[in-house]
């Protein structure tokens, strides 16, 4: 590849409307967690922690391309905004 070109290392799996009407700050705050949860399944240590429920459906792609066995439960109480993610080590 030469120095003026560039690629894609990862699909974030918005190339639609899925982000319309989503304020600027939580789109941020989106793209860090989703940061963070790839950095942890390419430690290939178990994960379990809290996502937003805007992201469940992206980051259920990520551990799918790596083949990760996991899985994403809503969060009770929590009005629909984060559910729990269990992804096995490795």
């Amino acid at each position: 590849m030469a120095d003026d070109e560039y690629e894609l290392l990862e699909p974030f799996n918005v190339d639609g409307d899925e982000l319309t009407g989503i304020r600027p700050q939580v789109i941020f705050a989106l793209g860090v967690e989703w940061e963070m949860v790839r950095c942890e399944l390419d430690s290939g240590r178990a994960v379990v922690r809290t996502i937003h429920r805007e992201n469940a459906e992206r980051i259920e792609k990520m551990c799918q391309r790596r083949g990760r066995s996991f899985e994403i439960e809503p969060c009770p109480h929590t009005e629909d905004q984060w559910s729990y993610l269990r992804v096995e080590a490795m």
